[in-house]
């Protein structure tokens, strides 16, 4: 239940950028069944966007979602590209944990506001494997229509890695091939303050050619 989510990297205030359309990261390494909340704050050259997702997962490994991207807070001078991004997603992960095992996540959605109310889709499916017990490792094809990666449909190739330093502290990266809307790496450290509580921070580093900044982001996970 993690997301390509980020924030932050300025150069001009006023300057208009390219920021994209939030996929979520694939895979969800730590397996939390139930309920979940995440609440994230979002800084871009000044401006501040939240973003909103609700989720629950089942006891065989099948999670729903909705999600709520990029909702402008308090605009100064620089407005993102994309805003009011809002999607619904459906993943699911075959096979034990602790061995070889299969996932496939999508999500659909589109802008709630403004004039790009195109419909925004992307799926990918991974083969994860875990070694030693703090290492796993998955990689897989992912798909993005035009409207999702601004380059037209468009296959590429991922690689995740999590792993987990104790049972406070776990470091999760992805990697997303291409010069897409969607391309690039993201990488998260995450800290369980106590049972159900999990905050975390991040950065976000955009593919060569991608028109997309540098970012981080910070957030916060709850599980009922």
């Amino acid at each position: 239940m993690k997301y390509l989510l980020f924030l932050l990297l300025s150069f001009s205030v006023y300057a208009e950028h390219k920021t994209p359309h939030r996929i979520r990261v694939v895979p969800d390494y730590i397996d939390e069944n139930g309920l979940q909340t995440t609440t994230e704050l979002n800084l871009y050259q000044g401006s501040t966007y939240i973003n909103q997702f609700v989720e629950y997962e089942t006891e065989d490994n099948l999670t729903v979602g909705a999600y709520f991207n990029n909702l402008p807070i308090n605009v100064v001078g620089y407005h993102q590209t994309y805003t009011d991004d809002s999607y619904i997603g459906m993943s699911k992960w075959w096979g034990d944990k602790s061995q070889l095992r299969f996932g496939i996540s999508s999500q659909i959605g589109t802008q709630l506001t403004g004039s790009n109310s195109n419909l925004l889709a992307f799926t990918t499916t991974q083969l994860q494997y875990t070694v030693f017990n703090s290492l796993t490792i998955s990689v897989g094809p992912w798909w993005g229509n035009n409207a999702m990666t601004t380059v037209g449909n468009y296959v590429g190739a991922s690689v995740n890695l999590g792993y987990k330093l104790n049972d406070s502290i776990r470091i999760e990266g992805s990697w997303y091939s291409g010069s897409t809307n969607l391309s690039g790496a993201v990488i998260n450290s995450f800290y369980t303050v106590r049972k159900g509580i999990e905050c975390y921070v991040g950065m976000q580093i955009p593919a060569t050619n991608s028109g997309n900044e540098f970012a981080g982001n910070i957030g916060l996970n709850y599980h009922f």
